[in-house]
């Protein structure tokens, strides 16, 4: 038979920071100076307003912005405003977004949200078509590319989105584009200090980003070596806006520790590849974190001057500056690829013009390497997932932040000595080893999820708090302030309807969380896994819409077949349900492709089952589902042959490599 149980879309998904959305009224604004420290920081505060950090956001203006057609829309200036037009209706833009490669709009719509669309305007080549982010294949007028839901924070200081009951805004801001409060923090304290000078730290600010180690070479050492090894305040400040991550506050403040504000996306699939680089829009942090140079010391203002946001040096001379020239600028070193960034810092093109470099600094691949073969093999759901699951997590030499992101790819049983590492890192790792770790819980059993776990709920950052009271509701009574962090992390993205799919995985019964899923659709009707889980819950209600989301082409699309194929299999129509299941198994999911292989068996024979299972293992070599499956099949069938095939298949991949010492 199908499985006969939906597994519910609840992954507490990542929003986006580039082009994020929401509903919104007109935004209101707190004025106050926008670059407040020139007074005794003449020069720094001249150079950031010269940056594009401080030019990154500004009013619209005929003056700023200019005429032009594209891809169906038509920017005309009207007096001193400047007005969009598409064919389904026209609005004035309010803001402009970046400056470079790409300026953006953001467009009052009719319906009063201020969305950016996907058009975009380069000095040099005039208005630009800009492709969709993120594979979204839906409307540039959904949550997903509004201005207050997730432009503007990272364009402004002191943002606070300001989320309305009703799923609007009220948003305000202290300054429009970044000024120096937007890294630094409120100056309050730093002004008291400066009256009174008192014996406090980091000159009265909460945090002091001043942390750059000293690099010099040591004897005949090709690589320059940190003399003092600081912490990395930088990074995690950076990172408030440098990193795909979700927010779970809305405050506006600015912190040194990233997990008391955000919950940032680890190394996954569709945002990188299984060799760790970047494969969507994730910013720079996840894979500078991955590097060996900030492992070895290396801070973000190494390289980049903090004020301008420019490089220290340009070409091979940057690199230079830690790596001795004689050792690698040389043709026996690079061969006739003379940038060390051409093979160090391979790119990526997003938004069809921003050429964005990979920040992990990796050698060259040289071959299949372990870790890029871990990542594949729990990216694709293989039988050799586990044992390469325990040589990532249990590898020192690798980054905490690739240990963390395989901590929620766990397959199959958690052994004891799982159990035992995930413990380990819940008491000793760093911040994104604990989050790794809260994210694995829900695939822990009961028991031994509490017994390893349970300290999480009272983590020192917020957002691994959040992650572990998630993999706690219904097991055990949440701390009263818990409960509220939970709720808050869902208030300020309830302009999205991922936020009411989390809430609706917390609501106590099926009869409370129904009213959330509906309440999440007509925020965001496009969001698919709300229907999904609705469909479910209410056993079949939205069929119709269902089938709609089932037949359209987009990131949902085989989620929301196999859902269909469920309903349909339920009204007992299982040719309509293996033909959905079918359409499910496309996208190569464990689960989609064995529904499919059962369906193929109960309705057109045994045969025909085999000729789907062994197309599907022909696609997906290694598939632990599929080879069970098999085996399952083969005993049922009293094909001794076949089974003893499957059993041979099915060890090879479980069998990790002898290593045998030298």
């Amino acid at each position: 038979m199908v499985p006969g149980r939906l597994v519910r879309l609840t992954g507490f998904l990542l929003g986006v920071v580039v082009i994020a959305g929401c509903r919104t009224e007109h935004a209101r604004t707190v004025a106050s100076p926008t670059f407040e420290c020139g007074s005794c920081h003449p020069a720094e505060v001249a150079v950031l307003a010269r940056s594009n950090h401080a030019r990154g956001q500004a009013l619209a203006t005929a003056t700023s912005i200019p005429e032009g057609d594209v891809g169906g829309f038509h920017v005309r200036h009207d007096g001193g405003a400047v007005v969009v037009a598409w064919p389904e209706g026209s609005g004035v833009a309010r803001y402009i977004l970046g400056v470079a490669p790409l300026v953006q709009v953001a467009v009052e719509t009719p319906g009063g949200k201020l969305q950016v669309p996907p058009i975009g305007w380069q000095p040099d080549a005039g208005w630009l078509r800009v492709p969709t982010l993120h594979g979204e294949a839906g409307d540039w007028r959904t949550p997903s590319f509004n201005w207050n839901g997730g432009c503007a924070a990272c364009h402004a200081t002191g943002f606070r989105a300001g989320v309305t009951s009703s799923g609007g805004f009220e948003s305000t801001w202290t300054s429009l584009s970044v000024s120096c409060s937007a890294c630094h923090g409120d100056a309050a304290g730093h002004r008291r200090w400066v009256e009174r000078r008192p014996n406090v730290h980091a000159a009265g600010f909460a945090f002091s980003l001043r942390g750059r180690s000293t690099f010099s070479f040591e004897e005949d050492a090709g690589i320059a070596r940190a003399r003092d090894r600081l912490d990395d305040v930088q990074t995690g400040v950076c990172a408030a806006c440098h990193s795909r991550r979700r927010a779970i506050v809305d405050d506006g403040v600015v912190s040194r520790f990233l997990f008391d504000r955000f919950e940032p996306a680890l190394l996954t699939k569709g945002l990188y590849r299984a060799d760790g680089r970047i494969s969507d829009e994730v910013y720079e942090t996840g894979s500078f974190l991955m590097s060996r140079m900030q492992r070895a010391g290396v801070r973000c203002s190494d390289c980049h001057e903090p004020h301008s946001g420019v490089l220290r040096a340009e070409g091979n001379a940057l690199c230079s500056r830690c790596h001795q020239p004689a050792v690698f600028d040389t043709k026996a070193h690079h061969g006739e690829t003379s940038a060390c960034v051409s093979c160090h810092m391979p790119t990526v093109t997003l938004l069809g013009v921003d050429v964005r470099h990979d920040h992990s600094f990796r050698r060259p691949p040289t071959g299949a390497e372990p870790t890029t073969l871990a990542f594949e093999a729990m990216f694709d759901e293989r039988a050799d997932a586990p044992w390469r699951w325990r040589d990532v997590v249990s590898n020192a030499e690798l980054s905490t932040f690739e240990r963390a992101s395989a901590l929620p790819l766990h397959q199959g049983e958690w052994t004891a000595g799982d159990v035992a590492v995930l413990g380990r890192f819940i008491i000793d790792g760093d911040d994104w080893l604990r989050s790794g770790a809260a994210m694995a819980l829900p695939s822990v059993p009961e028991p031994q999820r509490f017994r390893v776990g349970v300290r999480l709920l009272s983590d020192p950052r917020r957002a691994i708090r959040v992650q572990a009271g998630r993999a706690f509701t219904r097991i055990v009574e949440l701390p009263a302030a818990l409960r509220v962090e939970l709720a808050e992390a869902e208030r300020v993205n309830a302009f999205r309807g991922e936020a009411w799919l989390n809430s609706s995985a917390l609501a106590p019964s099926p009869d409370e969380a129904m009213p959330l899923l509906q309440t999440g659709l007509q925020r965001d009707p496009t969001f698919v896994p709300l229907l999904i889980n609705l469909v479910d819950l209410g056993r079949d209600a939205g069929l119709p819409q269902l089938e709609t989301a089932a037949a359209q082409p987009g990131p949902w699309q085989t989620a929301a077949a196999y859902s269909l194929g469920l309903a349909r299999w339920r009204s007992q129509d299982q040719e309509g349900a293996r033909a959905a299941f079918e359409r499910a198994a496309t996208d190569g999911l464990g689960l989609h492709l064995i529904s499919w292989c059962l369906a193929e068996r109960t309705v057109r024979g045994a045969q025909a089952g085999w000729t789907a299972l062994d197309a599907a293992l022909a696609r997906h070599p290694g598939k632990h589902a599929l080879l069970d499956l098999a085996l399952d099949w083969a005993a049922s069938d009293h094909d001794a042959a076949r089974e003893a095939r499957v059993r041979t298949e099915l060890r090879r991949w479980q069998r990790a490599p002898t290593v045998t010492s030298q």
